[in-house]
């Protein structure tokens, strides 16, 4: 990963710096503060940690996305799943950016939280964060004294957290990320964003109130009505509790769907969701799916649940990269180490979808019409003795010898790749791509 990601580095000390931080993070080292960090590789200041995330020349940004395309390399996935979900950070003072009362993802309690919004790329090989964003209150934005304290940049305008859970959706699709859906709870969505996701052809599963009304056909009369009401109307054969297909339940719960009218010609079919706990009908939840025809009501429960574990999927993150961990209180500092963390997260994440333990992920595979389509995968090389190149390149329909793309004429696990100066020697994805790449 760090050779992946060396040449944003312009100097040998942050480059350097970065690959000593991304250890220490892995390490249990106890909070992954400056001075843990630097007491682990026997510094007695901790100037050159709070360095690297304050004053050193590296844009986080530019890293978020070699880190995006270095998981990609290995877990592309054309029917993966894009889960945009936000994560509470509790935090013990008032000084950090964006720090607002809210209840804490972690400890469940009303207090001081910083609140980030995150992208996971849920695929067959695992799940795997690409993406984050910190929110900012109005209070924060508008007072000119903490922006200055916070050093946040001139200009940047008050977003609302469906605004950033957006932004992050766009970025991934101009990126020409492989992937068919997208899934995000009730609490990241809005009305605007709900539109932008109904003109984009990439299926969606969102969160919507049990009380919104939504235009549906009802007997022969169509109208607006809302979860609550639909679901007293469905009687029991309506709801499912195991596909016949399943070996498990689903999440102990009963599931139903209801079919939408059609939002826009040439759109995808629409259906409501319903979730509720069986026998009593409590806890009553509701998703809008935009997906093809084919789309069963299992394919629809199982990315369902993706976005009900996403939360592991962060509290894992914390566990074992320390996101939240961080002593940060700048607008800065929070985004590199942020962007540090999700490196390090991936870095576990991809070292165990390697081993034969490592637990899969259930996703359905695609069902539309255009999937015959698509081209298929090149067959490998047979006119060579070459082993096959373990740099994280992105398949391609053209054929391209190994020591092409890795500048190196040996493959073999003891071979060394010589460094290039200004640049990573693992190659960046290139930004136009083939269809059909992905698994």
């Amino acid at each position: 990963m760090h050779g992946h990601i060396s040449h944003r580095f312009v100097r040998a000390e942050p480059r350097e710096r970065a690959r000593t931080y991304l250890r220490g993070i892995l390490d249990p080292v106890g909070r992954r503060n400056g001075w843990q960090l630097a007491a682990r590789v026997g510094e007695e200041h901790p100037d050159g940690m709070q360095r690297l995330l304050s004053t050193a020349r590296w844009n986080a940004d530019r890293v978020r996305d070699d880190v995006r395309d270095f998981v990609l390399g290995y877990a592309g996935d054309r029917n993966a799943v894009l889960v945009v979900d936000e994560w509470r950070f509790a935090k013990k003072g008032r000084r950090s950016v964006g720090v607002h009362l809210a209840r804490s993802s972690g400890s469940r309690r009303t207090e001081n939280v910083q609140t980030g919004l995150f992208c996971t790329y849920v695929a067959q090989r695992g799940s795997y964060l690409i993406d984050r964003e910190l929110f900012l209150p109005a209070t924060w934005i508008g007072d000119t004294g903490l922006r200055r304290s916070a050093r946040i940049p001139d200009g940047l305008p008050y977003r609302t957290v469906a605004e950033l859970a957006g932004g992050m959706v766009t970025r991934a699709i101009a990126a020409q990320v492989p992937a068919r859906w997208v899934a995000a709870d009730v609490s990241v969505i809005d009305l605007p964003l709900r539109r932008f996701l109904e003109r984009n052809p990439m299926w969606f599963l969102i969160g919507v109130r049990t009380d919104e009304r939504l235009p549906m056909v009802v007997g022969d009369h169509r109208g607006r009505h809302s979860a609550e009401t639909v679901a007293a109307l469905l009687d029991g054969d309506a709801w499912a509790t195991r596909g016949a297909s399943q070996v498990r339940q689903w999440s102990a719960h009963e599931w139903a769907r209801v079919r939408l009218p059609v939002a826009r010609p040439g759109s995808g079919v629409r259906w409501l969701l319903l979730r509720r706990d069986p026998g009593t009908g409590e806890n009553l939840h509701a998703y809008l799916c935009q997906a093809g025809p084919a789309t069963t009501l299992p394919d629809l429960v199982e990315i369902a649940l993706l976005l009900q574990r996403n939360r592991y999927v962060l509290a894992s993150a914390c566990t074992g990269a320390g996101l939240d961990e961080y002593e940060v209180r700048h607008w800065v500092g929070w985004y590199r180490y942020t962007t540090l963390a999700l490196a390090a997260h991936n870095c576990l994440a991809l070292a165990g979808s390697r081993n034969d333990t490592a637990e899969t992920v259930s996703i359905p595979a695609a069902r539309d019409p255009q999937a015959r389509s698509r081209l298929p995968r090149p067959e490998p090389r047979t006119d060579t003795e070459e082993e096959p190149c373990p740099t994280p390149v992105r398949p391609s329909t053209r054929s391209v010898p190994c020591a092409t793309r890795c500048a190196s004429t040996s493959n073999s696990a003891r071979s060394t790749v010589p460094a290039r100066r200004g640049r990573s020697p693992w190659l960046v994805f290139p930004s136009g791509r083939s269809r059909g790449w992905a698994r």
